[in-house]
């Protein structure tokens, strides 16, 4: 039978989520399911079991040199051959019936389908606040399909989950992953933005990230904010470069986040230097607006303690989720 959908899932060290992960994917001969270990070093056991009790999927393992999601990401898309492939992280899981949704735009010629997620805090049981971004992006745009409202969406939905992309896209405009250690979705995601040239918007859920409190405990390092400082640099010079200077206006900050962590994890200098370095590659400020503040909060809510030297990071399976 044809291979309608790739499913491209990277992973370190999470069988348990993993395994909870697949069990939400019907195991069905169009969909291809690539998992790709990212060189797990805890409960190798429990790993081999998860990959006997689905031997319907197809299991690589990242030999680039380079520990990363987007080194991974990359080698599922060298395997891929649905004609629609999405990504998952190993820790999130699919909606039941999520397949109803994507074969109801199979024959769909547009490039990209976007779908509205959801998120879960594992601990809690209660709607975590991590989709709220990419949720807003699309209903933003079911209510006003507005050209700010289009910019927003191609270039603000940084995550790879939550949509379906056409595989020759992909490949047509040779789009990969960053292997770096944090934010390696946001270079393919924005250039994907770019690209595209038709693409559907639903109000519908297929997907659901996760967030837990009671997991895995690393220390948190600077060289990870550093790092998406320098991805949010390249990205913002990318769009310079391919947008009007109308529709560049348009764009939301997305700044402003790094910034507040920068303030809150790493103190005052730290903060000093993330905002002299955005000011030294033009970008996009709005620190004292109504708007940061309540982003401020919400930050605050979610990740105080999160970026301090002196504190551990709650992370799930030993990854720090990308946002």
């Amino acid at each position: 039978m044809e291979i309608k959908y790739t499913i491209i899932i990277p992973h370190y060290n999470s069988p348990d989520s993993l395994s909870m992960l697949l069990d939400s994917i019907p195991k069905v001969p169009e969909i291809q399911v690539v998992v790709i270990d990212d060189n797990s070093t805890k409960e190798l056991d429990q790993i081999e079991q998860v990959k006997q009790d689905n031997t319907h999927c197809e299991y690589y393992t990242n030999t680039t040199g380079k520990q990363s999601a987007g080194a991974c990401r990359n080698i599922g898309l060298i395997h891929a051959r649905g004609k629609w492939v999405l990504f998952a992280d190993s820790d999130d899981y699919f909606i039941d019936g999520f397949l109803e949704h994507l074969e109801h735009f199979y024959d769909d010629p547009s490039d990209v389908v976007f779908f509205t997620p959801t998120s879960l805090n594992t601990t809690t049981g209660k709607e975590s606040s991590r989709h709220v971004l990419y949720a807003g992006l699309v209903k933003n745009y079911l209510k006003k399909p507005s050209r700010k409202n289009e910019i927003n969406l191609r270039y603000r939905f940084g995550v790879p989950w939550s949509k379906m992309i056409r595989r020759d896209v992909i490949t047509h405009n040779h789009l990969e992953f960053e292997a770096v250690s944090v934010s390696n979705d946001i270079m393919f995601s924005t250039k994907l933005g770019s690209c595209m040239e038709t693409f559907q918007v639903i109000d519908r859920i297929i997907y659901c990230v996760t967030k837990s409190t009671k997991t895995l405990t690393t220390t948190v390092k600077e060289s990870n904010l550093d790092t998406r400082v320098e991805v949010l640099i390249r990205r913002y010079g990318f769009l310079r470069n391919v947008l009007s200077k109308k529709d560049f206006r348009k764009l939301e900050p997305t700044s402003n986040i790094l910034l507040f962590e920068a303030l809150m994890g790493f103190g005052f200098r730290k903060f000093v230097e993330v905002f002299t370095s955005f000011r030294k590659n033009k970008i996009k400020l709005d620190v004292f607006s109504y708007s940061y503040f309540v982003l401020a909060v919400r930050v605050f809510k979610d990740r105080i303690g999160l970026y301090s030297p002196q504190r551990k990071r709650k992370t799930t399976g030993d990854i720090t989720k990308d946002e």
